[in-house]
């Protein structure tokens, strides 16, 4: 089943209008007062930063590989807003950089296309790709997830080119994988999500295997425990009702006998 998110294919998608706006950003000059301005030169790698990483992530977006592939411009990004927000840069005049670029009207445009473009990456869930030390580096469980997709779709492509049996040889992978994908915390990285998704439907659509089924043995027992309930409800019953008609008969002779003597 596809759990890619609409609203983040939907954000994705939108991002075309933006990287119109941003790629024309980045080649013209934005003349706060000159060219070599800091105000201007920091506002201008901005605005080439956010054009890069708009247009890898439109190039990435299928298949998805936007956070393996899209993970340095964003940094570079992140870089390039963080001169601007946490800088200390003045224009000729003495006035914050920060302040101009990023206050200095009500659209605050670079403020929005930022968060924009930070929504991306926090929608898609990157960050449970890399390592928490280092944003850059894949996880253990990233690599091992990685490496077992590269040897599952092998074995899907050398099965089919020799007309071999997809669903028995590569069921052992195939299960691998499934296990390495179950086994990450929530939420998943998009990347490997939309990597699950493709090989879930290579397996069941395209090679028309459908996965080992589970060990029948305790839906057996719970079945026969529970048809075997009703015949031994009705036999203690019968039972129980026996003996009670015992010794309701035991005790009217002991009566019976009682009154002869008395008499």
């Amino acid at each position: 089943m596809n759990v890619l998110p609409r609203k983040f294919s939907a954000q994705l998608i939108s991002l075309t209008l933006v990287l119109f706006i941003s790629h024309t950003s980045a080649y013209s000059e934005l003349p706060l007062h000159s060219e070599n301005d800091n105000c201007t030169i920091i506002l201008n790698l901005f605005a080439s930063t956010a054009a890069q990483f708009s247009q890898c992530s439109l190039k990435s977006a299928a298949p998805l590989r936007f956070c393996e592939n899209c993970v340095d411009q964003f940094h570079s990004l992140q870089d390039a807003y963080g001169s601007i927000n946490g800088g200390k840069a003045m224009d000729p005049v003495g006035r914050s950089c920060r302040d101009i670029i990023l206050s200095g009207d009500r659209t605050q445009l670079v403020y929005n296309y930022y968060q924009f473009l930070l929504g991306q990456w926090n929608s898609a869930n990157c960050d449970d790709c890399f390592l928490s030390t280092n944003h850059s580096l894949r996880s253990n469980s990233t690599i091992a997830f990685y490496d077992m997709f590269t040897k599952t779709h092998d074995c899907f492509d050398t099965m089919s080119r020799t007309n071999g049996s997809v669903c028995s040889v590569c069921n052992d992978s195939y299960r691998q994988l499934n296990e390495l994908f179950d086994q990450r915390d929530s939420p998943v990285c998009m990347d490997i999500v939309d990597m699950m998704n493709n090989t879930r439907r290579a397996w069941s659509h395209d090679n028309q295997c459908i996965r080992e089924q589970q060990d029948l043995l305790p839906v057996i027992i719970l079945s026969s425990f529970f048809a075997l309930l009703p015949p031994v409800f009705y036999a203690s019953n019968k039972i129980h009702a026996t003996r009670r008609q015992e010794k309701m008969m035991r005790q009217r002779r002991v009566n019976t006998a009682t009154q002869i003597q008395a008499s």
